[in-house]
């Protein structure tokens, strides 16, 4: 039997592009569907680089890689992940881009 466990999710977006400072970076744009689900829900992660082609992005749930993608010739990428099996809690959703500066949001 599956124990499904609800609670709220952070949702991050970072940029650790070493030659780029925060004034320069592009602002990665994040939308996350749905904002909230138990235990086996795929949450869907569309987002956007203006002027950030190739750039590798890389999704953390609670510092765990659960999924990756690649910015196309527009800077725009999908990908999508399965809530894992955890206990109900408030559990980060981490978007890191080499090319990006950060936007937080919440998923619960």
């Amino acid at each position: 039997m599956l124990k499904v466990a609800l609670g709220l999710f952070l949702v991050f977006a970072l940029s650790f592009h070493p030659a780029l400072s925060s004034a320069q970076a592009p602002e990665i744009k994040v939308k996350i569907s749905p904002f909230s689900g138990p235990i086996g829900t795929k949450v869907t992660i569309n987002g956007t680089i203006p002027t950030a082609t190739s750039s590798n992005i890389t999704i953390l749930f609670d510092n765990v890689t659960v999924a990756t993608a690649k910015t196309d010739s527009s800077g725009n990428f999908t990908t999508a992940f399965f809530v894992p099996l955890v206990a109900k809690g408030n559990y980060s959703v981490t978007v890191v881009s080499n090319q990006a500066s950060a936007d937080t949001q919440m998923f619960s």
